[in-house]
């Protein structure tokens, strides 16, 4: 694999092995990622999102089950909202 290869070629070539295998092992990544950004505070919480959107993705085009992708979308923007609350109130904190 050259290294000048883009995220979709990347997704393309996931899509091929998805279709051959009928996994979706984008979505299972974001998934796991998404369950580890609950213990490190929501630091992961966006590679998780952008990894659960692509296995979505590819789990509409081969018509396999999206129910990781949904529950990683759900628990990363969750996360993501609690990182951000916390960041604005430590902002807050500090200034005062």
């Amino acid at each position: 694999m050259s290294p000048s290869r883009s995220f979709c070629d990347i997704l393309k070539i996931e899509r091929s092995l998805a279709n051959m295998k009928n996994n979706n092992f984008i979505g299972l990544i974001g998934f796991i990622i998404s369950i580890v950004s609950i213990f490190n505070f929501g630091i992961t919480a966006f590679f998780g999102l952008i990894l659960s959107v692509a296995g979505l993705a590819v789990s509409y085009d081969i018509n396999d089950k999206k129910g990781l992708s949904i529950a990683g979308i759900i628990i990363s923007l969750i996360m993501l909202i609690i990182f951000f609350i916390s960041i604005t109130f430590t902002i807050i904190i500090r200034t005062n």
